[in-house]
């Protein structure tokens, strides 16, 4: 599997992290795993919520929604885009 592949859960899968969930592959290795993202899960917070962006100095950044993103490293924050100029995206 590349990076950008979805995979879609299966309807019963029993894992509440990701049943009924859609994610994007970020990055696999046979020896080193795979990391992904969940898509599926919107929460209320925005962006200029949980960074504490001063009104008005953000800008539209500041109401982008989030997502959690999966059960592994909850307290990371992860970007996706389509900046293609920026290195390694």
């Amino acid at each position: 599997m590349k990076p950008g592949t979805l995979l879609i859960s299966q309807p019963f899968l029993g894992d509440p992290n990701f049943e009924r969930s859609v994610l994007v592959l970020c990055r696999h290795h046979p020896a080193e795993g795979a990391f992904g993202l969940v898509l599926t899960r919107l929460t209320p917070a925005t962006l200029g919520q949980v960074l504490d962006l001063p009104p008005g100095e953000a800008g539209p950044a500041a109401a982008l929604p989030l997502y959690v993103g999966g059960p592994v490293q909850p307290d990371t924050l992860h970007f996706l885009h389509q900046r293609a100029d920026l290195p390694g995206a």
